[in-house]
């Protein structure tokens, strides 16, 4: 749920003419853990890579988790899956 010091700054995202995709916000609240500078800074990020004002592209929950470094469960689970295919023996 958002809170509502994130939802009072939506109406500065607005003003800037940022488009939000739908479940960035929360992912983006998700992985600054609370850090409203973090918060910023990955906003800031994530609309310089959707294109900025010239592209004016919204931003979507894969550019927050680009921006984030964050490894997807599925890619995870490739991982996990094919390393236990092909049974590699640490030494």
């Amino acid at each position: 749920m958002l809170s509502l010091y994130i939802l009072i700054n939506m109406m500065y995202i607005e003003k800037e003419q940022v488009k939000v995709g739908e479940g960035s916000l929360e992912k983006i609240m998700e992985l600054s853990g609370g850090d409203m500078r973090r918060a910023v800074t990955f906003l800031q990020s994530c609309f310089q890579l959707s294109g900025g004002l010239a592209l004016n592209l919204p931003i979507t929950t894969n550019i927050v988790v680009d921006i984030s470094g964050e490894v997807s469960s599925i890619n995870v689970n490739y991982i996990v899956c094919s390393v236990c295919r092909c049974n590699v023996i640490y030494i």
